[in-house]
Parts: structure tokens; sequence; C-alpha cells
């Protein structure tokens, strides 16, 4: 029997506030991926992110993330 596995995992990373939280959530994915090869994230910090955190550049940023990520070929992204 053939098991199909994963080649890759991909997961998008979503900083929501520019603030002192930041480093440490950047450091713990960056020290994931190092550990796990096949592991490639994108990061996005939602530009002036507050309270209305699920408003409209929210929106904006992720569908611009996603989609750019989305189209570019896996081997173009392992840099990031």
């Amino acid at each position: 029997m053939e098991v199909n596995k994963q080649s890759s995992t991909k997961a998008l990373v979503i900083y929501g506030e520019n603030d002192s939280g930041l480093g440490k959530c950047k450091t713990y994915w960056r020290n994931y991926s190092s550990l796990n090869s096949g592991f490639h994230y994108k990061e996005v910090v939602i530009k002036d992110a507050d309270h209305s955190f699920f408003g409209w550049q929210f929106k904006k940023d992720v569908c611009n993330a996603m989609t750019s990520w989305i189209t570019t070929p896996l081997a173009d992204q392992i840099s990031l």
C-alpha cells in the first residue's frame, strides 16, 4: 500500500498589531520553519491594526498576501 506524504506545509501567519509581541511571534515561526524543512510560511503584518482588527485594511492586506503567495511557485518562496 502506498502512502502519499505531503512534501511541504504552507501557513499564513497574520500579525494584528506591530507591538512588543510581534518580535516574539516572528522568532517562534522562524525557529519552527528552520527545524521543519517541509514547513514554509508567509508573514503578514496588518498596517495600522488596532481594535478594528477585522476591518477593511485587514481584508485588503490578507487578500493581497494570499493572492501573491498562492500564485508564486513554492521554489521562489523558500527564501521568505
